[in-house]
């Protein structure tokens, strides 16, 4: 996503030069927050127009403007109803153009053909001619005599033996549980039954304090419905049998319904669970397995083991939510009748997007997806379509094969020791190929007759053009051109980042800051206390974590490191209560200490940086300045060991933080003779 912002924000600082590269990318990231909205974006920034009053840009334009012009910019207009032009509620489209809700309206009615009057249509009669809805409703031929109080009227409900109920005598009539009268009452479903009136009753609820709409009234006083719900699903111990059970709200003793003597309430006709009720009488779980059933009914591919993925989730509701999206269904239903193959081609075909990614991260949990490494997967797909992006077959080849032999193989055997994390520095490697060979076409040359001179004023441009410098290595060891050279970038020492005395308020903020999430919280104190990245960080299981009663340790390299109390109490606390944002992923079969939005993985390590970033935490001046005190009082092979570093880039750190000094001197003295 990242990178499709960069994309938008380069092509807008074309158009808008008097603003500030770093101001659109804002302006960008806020028009476009998801990598689907960032897509259509990149899309739209076709032309130029696409900013003055257009009537054909997409709403992510309409957000766009609204952010450049907050940012200063000038000349540019949001897009326009094709009709009014206007730019306020555009959320229709005539023959492919914006327009608002009255135009689209107007454009669409017809005379009816009853009334004669310009209305939108609601139905043909059998000649074909447009009936409006006033109509429709007065067509006395379709009215039918109520079988309860015989009033000719609209039909509003069919009985068994086929008489029809009017509206009124459609709802059914009970004694209400609030003033105990016999009325028409809703709630019937659930054995409460009120009338309207006091269905419509507001009341400050006894629970949450708040002034609502009354749900119902229970031992404790009004409840609004929001509590309702919350005490239909609460378990708790319960003081009288014992047992894990629902403390009934109908008494204020706090125990189950068979304690207190009541019969039982909210009662899944499914499983016999008490908990709130979605439908047919079913609690969420029973919901979940009938929706999935209902997808895959009469499928020639075995899903059951998909079904026992989501039927295990401590999240049943989200599930259920997540099945009715039409791509969930519509994909799980494809994929079980066997029209898509069960397979990581079958699943690409759905496309490139999150919701692709989930469903193939529900389908590698269950068993039916081998499981596969998503980084290099989307990188050979990223590598496709750059080669078919380019025009010369020669060109073409060269890059297939820099990308095959040099930048994948290496990718590949990265992946095959440690996971990978992210993939910028490889297409970082292969754009500047692709650059540099259309540079060197520009200027009349070849990669073959390419001179020192040619690559010194390549290297004139931006410093990001140093990263051809792999792709001239390879070239030359291949004998695709003459002996070049592009110097590698000095690097330098690293030095403090953040200011005398922040590295401490941060922790000590880390520590007593309860707002904070705990993942937040333990994350920016593995930081800050231990030099860690977030890359390493979200690839960290409980299996890394070893509590023994108040010691609690933890490996990030060979050896394991003793936590100190307060940062152990946190990190304690968060294996207790961590939760992903995954509604199928359980909590109990979940291993990540930081848990993701995908079925099976952990947090993404751009987003847990992101989330320190929010709070004022810069994770790398954290981490410089961690790294830097321990390399000046560690000994480079135990540091390397103890916070997973290389030899040589914690002697790197020892190096820069002065500790191979401090020794240096200590065997200086010692090595003296005493005069």
């Amino acid at each position: 996503m990242t990178e499709l912002h960069h994309t938008a924000a380069t092509t807008l600082t074309a158009w808008l030069p008097t603003l500030d590269e770093d101001v659109i990318l804002a302006a960008v990231g806020r028009a476009a927050p998801n990598f689907r909205q960032a897509a259509w974006l990149v899309g739209a920034l076709t032309d130029v127009e696409v900013l003055h009053a257009s009537t054909t840009a997409p709403p992510v334009i309409d957000r766009l403007v609204t952010e450049l012009v907050s940012a200063g910019a000038v000349g540019i207009a949001a897009p326009r109803c094709v009709r009014c032009g206007r730019s306020d509620w555009l959320t229709q489209r005539l023959d492919g153009h914006r327009a608002c809700v009255n135009c689209a309206h107007r454009a669409r009615v017809e005379t009816c053909g009853r009334c004669g009057q310009q209305r939108g249509v609601t139905t043909r009669d059998p000649g074909g001619a447009a009936v409006c809805g006033v109509c429709f409703n007065k067509d006395r031929s379709r009215w039918e005599t109520c079988a309860r109080c015989a009033t000719l009227t609209r039909p509003a409900r069919r009985l068994d033996d086929g008489t029809a109920l009017c509206r009124a005598c459609n709802r059914p009539t009970a004694v209400c549980v609030e003033c105990g009268l016999e009325r028409p009452c809703d709630g019937v479903r659930t054995g409460r039954f009120r009338c309207e009136s006091c269905s419509r009753r507001k009341a400050g609820c006894s629970r949450c304090g708040r002034v609502a709409t009354v749900a119902v009234v229970w031992a404790c006083g009004p409840v609004c419905m929001t509590c309702y719900h919350k005490g239909l699903e609460v378990k708790a111990v319960c003081d009288g049998c014992g047992q894990i059970r629902r403390p009934d709200p109908r008494d204020l003793s706090g125990r189950c319904s068979d304690c207190v003597g009541f019969p039982a309430l909210s009662v899944c006709s499914g499983c016999g669970v008490e908990d709130r009720l979605y439908r047919n009488g079913h609690c969420w779980r029973c919901s979940l397995a009938d929706v999935f059933d209902a997808l895959t009914t009469g499928g020639s591919v075995d899903v059951a083991s998909l079904r026992s993925s989501l039927l295990a989730t401590d999240r049943p509701r989200a599930v259920v939510r997540w099945l009715a999206t039409p791509f969930a269904a519509n994909s799980i239903r494809a994929l079980s009748a066997g029209e898509v193959a069960m397979t990581h081609e079958g699943i690409d075909t759905f496309g490139d997007t999150l919701a692709v990614s989930r469903l193939r991260a529900e389908l590698v949990t269950a068993g039916l997806l081998a499981a596969r490494d998503e980084i290099v997967a989307k990188l050979e797909a990223w590598i496709a379509t750059q080669l078919n992006a380019i025009a010369g077959t020669g060109d073409r080849q060269t890059i297939d094969a820099f990308s095959t032999w040099w930048v994948l193989r290496r990718v590949r055997r990265r992946a095959a020791t440690a996971e990978t994390t992210n993939d910028r520095s490889a297409r970082m490697q292969i754009a500047r190929a692709i650059e540099f060979l259309a540079f060197l076409h520009g200027h009349g040359a070849t990669l073959a007759t390419c001179t020192q001179a040619d690559v010194d004023l390549w290297l004139a441009g931006p410093p990001s053009r140093r990263g051809a410098r792999d792709f001239v290595r390879w070239a030359h060891r291949r004998g695709l051109c003459g002996e070049l050279e592009i110097a590698n970038r000095v690097q330098g020492w690293p030095t403090r980042q953040l200011a005398p005395g922040a590295q401490e308020q941060i922790i000590r903020r880390l520590l007593t800051d309860d707002t904070m999430s705990l993942v937040d919280r333990v994350s920016g104190l593995l930081v800050g206390c231990y030099g860690q990245l977030p890359a390493r960080l979200v690839r960290l299981t409980i299996d890394d974590i070893t509590i023994d009663g108040t010691t609690v340790t933890i490996r990030f390299g060979r050896d394991r490191v003793e936590l100190v109390e307060p940062v152990a109490v946190c990190v304690t606390a968060l294996i207790e209560t961590r939760r992903g944002r995954s509604a199928s992923d359980t909590t109990a079969a979940s291993r990540w200490l930081f848990p993701g939005g995908f079925a099976g993985r952990h947090l993404d390590p751009e987003t847990l940086a992101n989330r320190l970033r929010r709070l004022g935490i810069s994770a790398s001046k954290l981490r410089t300045d961690v790294l830097l005190e321990l390399a000046a009082e560690i000994p480079p092979a135990i540091l390397a060991d103890l916070i997973g570093l290389y030899p040589t880039t914690a002697a790197r750190w020892t190096h820069a933080a002065g500790g191979d000094w401090a020794v240096y001197a200590a065997e200086r003295v010692r090595a003296t003779p005493p005069r």
